[in-house]
């Protein structure tokens, strides 16, 4: 597959055995990441190539959601970056070596089109998609995660709702994602749980996704404005993106500190060493794990949690911030304080979590 970046072609990565191979033929504007060296004749061969790469796709059972509107369907990594490689979180792309970047191209969204698709996948229990001209039009959908969610551009200054909305195509950017209120009646009310949790951030001083509510077709949906773009004028640039899956060189499976010797608090802090500014990073992340404690984010794991590449790498503002106790009370925290995932219990051995806080 070709490998993009700020729509260079910067290198490929192949099959090699049982892992891919990812050869660089130029040097990025950005590096794809701390553990790879992105320079030009640079060859990378590891499985470290195959967990970096699956961080960007969809998880379940999102990812059977996404898997049912593609055709033909995705039975592999190949597979599925070359459905949903052009829009990467980030700056970077794939596509496969027979194609080449499609040209951007926002095609219009009338708002009656957004309800009709909206409902449809409610019904279908699959991803979004709107019947444009006699053709469906996928809405952006290599988005991480196992919410439902889909991304559009979206202009909500715009004076008439015909104009609010279009379906990125080709390179084009998306600026928004657009998160529904679960069909699951065991998680009602998730949009006004992770708005309100947000404005909480944003109100103590946290760097904070800037999101808002909206109802479309009778169905509230959580609107979070991407970081990871920036709008120029008409244009829309990326700016590249992982997560601390990606930045620790860790696959996914491990995100949740309590099994598979997954990411925990003491290898969130050492994401600092990555970091622009450390002393400061690691402050803004024990706020951040301190916040997610106290709100009852139990599911603040390692894939919500991002990092930004502008001049360096810096942490990103907060996301999927959420209180999970109405919805799970028995559950543990995703990211634990030395071994213990149990909320409730960290005052029984203060002095010892006070030193790690010291010394981080």
């Amino acid at each position: 597959m070709n490998l993009y970046c700020d729509e260079k072609l910067v290198g490929s990565m192949r099959p090699y055995f049982a892992n891919w191979r990812l050869e660089f033929s130029r040097t990025p504007a950005v590096p794809l990441s701390p553990h790879f060296q992105c320079v030009k004749s640079v060859v990378v061969e590891s499985e470290a190539v195959n967990s970096f790469f699956i961080n960007y796709l969809p998880e379940e059972p999102y990812a059977q959601h996404v898997a049912a509107r593609i055709k033909p369907y995705p039975r592999s990594m190949e597979d599925w970056f070359a459905a949903l490689g052009q829009e990467l979180t980030g700056a970077y792309a794939l596509t496969p070596f027979a194609t080449t970047l499609s040209p951007a191209k926002y095609i219009d969204l009338p708002y009656e089109k957004l309800v009709e698709g909206m409902q449809s996948s409610r019904l279908r229990a699959d991803a979004m998609a709107f019947t444009l001209n006699d053709t469906n039009a996928l809405p952006r959908l290599s988005l991480a995660g196992a919410q439902d969610k889909f991304a559009l551009w979206f202009n909500p200054r715009a004076k008439e709702a015909e104009q609010r909305f279009k379906i990125p195509t080709g390179r084009a950017a998306s600026t928004h994602i657009f998160k529904p209120d679960s069909t699951d009646a065991r998680y009602p009310f998730l949009p006004a749980n992770e708005y309100a949790c947000a404005q909480l951030a944003r109100a103590v001083g946290l760097s904070v996704a800037n999101t808002s509510v909206m109802t479309i077709g009778g169905v509230r949906t959580l609107v979070s404005e991407r970081f990871d773009r920036q709008r120029r004028g008409q244009q829309v640039q990326r700016i590249h993106q992982i997560d601390m899956c990606q930045l620790l060189n860790l696959p996914r499976e491990r995100k949740y500190g309590s099994h598979n010797a997954g990411i925990d608090t003491e290898d969130f802090f050492k994401t600092c060493d990555h970091l622009a500014v450390p002393a400061l990073a690691r402050r803004a992340h024990l706020r951040a794990w301190l916040f997610n404690f106290l709100i009852g984010n139990q599911d603040a794991h390692a894939k919500n949690y991002s990092f930004l590449h502008q001049g360096g790498w810096q942490a990103a503002p907060l996301y999927d911030l959420l209180c999970v106790v109405p919805y799970l009370p028995e559950q543990t925290l995703s990211m634990g304080l030395l071994g213990e995932y149990r909320p409730g219990w960290f005052e029984l051995d203060l002095p010892r979590f006070h030193g790690q806080f010291r010394d981080s």
